[in-house]
């Protein structure tokens, strides 16, 4: 029995929503932009100076044996090239048509229905660019559009194969993985989607055209294999526009399930109607963990897409709008953790921390509830961004408060906790207090446990015993990712039960309105349990050379170090390194490099590049 994309989307978009889904993407997603296959070998032979047989320059069938015949003359014909050379050859032999150089480009509408979805990684067999220049604009998001983080492009070198598989299990940039090499220029000049010059180098001279270098990619290296077989193993993949049939694909899914088994996840590959007799459905299932499903022409692919866009769509289009769900989707709409409260007592309790991907509600005006807004502070008074300024908008037409309230300071100068006249809405201040000035305002991450624990001293005094606790200085103009305040807010919590006595709290609700953060939390790359039960940090750091070689390892410490305590603990020379930190800003703005007193959470990656002297 053949399944239709309507039976399969509803298990697909529960894939996604546990971040397992990955799409494998072929020639199919580029055109008409590109060439399919078969016209380029046919275009890259007549770059070459190859002749090529009569049948092919009539477009009538070859076989794949062929093919691959010609491909290996064409290649051979251009080593005699330098690398750049070369990179035009091919770059002219992908063209679908011969459109003059000023001709823009079009991005073909099934790319843009994928890149609709945000992936952490996506693997392609293409070598162009369509699905990169796609990927950075987020039009899901009508509220508060903006760019999302480039996508880097990974080959198939031993260090990008590690940086794949170290994807799967931490929070990183999305990933870009081309399995066949990567020329660019298509829509984006190649140097503005890879700046070393060396890595694009590598990535061009990774094309995997003829058959020697089919089977080098496959057979010699042994790093790229294995890589490739825990990608396939640990994930669902959904191949789309991809010729799953061929015969070194086949061979690399087989090894895999021979050597290791079925893997948890099914795969789904999208096949046209037309290639039915092709597709043995049982075969694929049992031999390669593929489920075939079948579509009856391209003009669909990109409603297939659309609607796995909207069954997995993040947010409602505006705040009092109802999230109509589709029957039978289910949602993660909450995760829950309980912890002991109490411990250093002879009388612990259980407190419950639960995660919602929803926006911070009103409470209820029961004298048990209250709302927790972030502010900036001047003057030691707060200063209302945008999050503060709508909840307080809400909670007046609620007639939370009186009309003469405002903010009353509760600890000591400058405060870092605020209430609002006796409404149960609270507000804290994450803000340096050493400071003065210009900078009094400053952002910090070290200071937000602290502040967290504070503020909840705070509402527990006040006899609350359910808190509602909204993003933690995580506005838009933070200097940093959003998962970085979300892991200090955790550790804050963990460090106002391990100081205090807890009297009346008994349920915190931490709402999550950043896809960002709440992906990871979903995919399991936040060790949210081990930050709720532990001091521990966790923090990883990758060296790259001046010759591109990179090596990663991880230093655990007992409890998270600045910048400068890290760089001093491995022994390194910050004149000597360009600092950056992953997973960067959202918005990918230009922050320049960290100071020395920045904390470093457990859920970034200290990244240093020698300096070039």
């Amino acid at each position: 029995m053949s399944l239709e994309f309507k039976d399969v989307v509803s298990h697909i978009a529960a894939l996604y929503r546990q971040g397992i889904l990955v799409p494998f993407i072929g020639s199919g997603m580029s055109r008409p932009t590109c060439t399919d296959w078969t016209q380029f070998i046919k275009k890259i032979a007549k770059e070459a100076g190859i002749a090529i047989p009569k049948a092919l320059e009539e477009n009538k069938r070859v076989e794949a044996y062929e093919l691959y015949r010609i491909a290996d003359i064409a290649v051979t014909a251009l080593r005699a090239l330098d690398y750049e050379s070369r990179a035009v050859k091919y770059r002219n032999a992908l063209k679908a048509c011969d459109s003059k150089e000023k001709d823009e480009p079009k991005i073909p509408i099934q790319t843009k229905a994928l890149a609709k979805l945000f992936w952490p990684l996506v693997l392609t067999t293409n070598y162009d660019d369509l699905y990169w220049s796609a990927a950075t604009i987020d039009e899901t998001n009508k509220e508060f559009p903006r760019k999302r983080p480039y996508p880097v492009v990974m080959g198939r070198s031993l260090e990008d194969c590690h940086q794949v598989l170290r994807s799967l299990d931490e929070d990183s940039y999305p990933i870009l993985w081309t399995l066949q090499g990567f020329l660019g220029g298509q829509v984006e000049k190649p140097e503005e989607i890879i700046r070393d010059p060396d890595r694009r180098r590598l990535l061009i001279n990774q094309l995997v055209v003829g058959h020697q270098q089919y089977q080098r990619a496959i057979n010699a290296d042994e790093h790229f294999r294995r890589a490739f077989s825990e990608v396939f193993r640990r994930r669902s993949l959904l191949f789309i526009g991809s010729g799953i049939l061929e015969d070194y694909l086949v061979n690399l899914f087989s090894e895999i399930i021979y050597h290791h088994g079925s893997g948890p996840y099914p795969h789904f590959a999208l096949v046209d109607q037309k290639e039915r007799e092709r597709f043995d459905s049982s075969f694929l299932q049992a031999r390669l963990g593929i489920i075939p499903v079948f579509y009856n022409n391209h003009n669909e692919i990109p409603q297939y897409l659309d609607a796995l866009a909207n069954q997995v769509r993040y947010w409602p289009s505006t705040e009092n709008s109802i999230d109509i769900l589709s029957q039978g989707i289910v949602h993660f709409s909450e995760i829950g953790y309980t912890v002991a409260a109490n411990t250093q007592t002879d009388e612990p309790i259980p407190f419950k921390v639960i995660l919602n991907k929803s926006r911070l509600p009103l409470p209820e005006n029961n004298n048990k509830e209250c709302s927790v807004v972030s502010v900036g502070r001047e003057n030691n008074s707060p200063k209302e961004g945008a999050q503060a300024e709508s909840f307080l908008k809400k909670a007046k037409e609620a007639n939370l408060f009186e009309s003469s309230s405002d903010w009353i300071p509760l600890d000591k100068r400058p405060s870092y906790v605020f209430r609002y006249g006796k409404a149960p809405i609270f507000a804290i201040a994450a803000r340096r207090r050493d400071l003065r000035g210009y900078h009094h305002d400053r952002r910090d991450l070290s200071i937000i446990p602290e502040a967290i624990c504070a503020g909840l001293v705070q509402i527990d005094n006040a006899k609350f015993e359910i808190v509602h606790l909204g993003p933690i200085a995580s506005g838009r103009s933070r200097p940093w990712h959003p998962i970085h305040p979300f892991a200090q807010t955790i550790r804050g919590i963990k460090l106002f039960l391990n100081n205090n006595v807890v009297k009346n709290i008994r349920l915190i609700n931490i709402y999550v309105v950043d896809q960002s953060v709440w992906y990871p939390i979903i995919s399991r790359k936040v060790p949210i349990a081990e930050l709720l039960s532990s001091e521990l940090s966790t923090n990883r750091i990758e060296l790259k050379d001046t010759e591109g070689n990179t090596e990663s390892f991880s230093i655990t410490l007992k409890e998270s170090p600045t910048l400068k305590e890290l760089l001093e603990l491995c022994k390194l020379e910050r004149v000597r390194w360009k600092i950056d930190i992953r997973p960067k800003p959202t918005d990918e703005k230009d922050i320049g490099e960290p100071s020395d007193d920045l904390v470093i959470t457990p859920t970034m990656t200290l990244v240093l590049t020698a300096k070039v002297n």
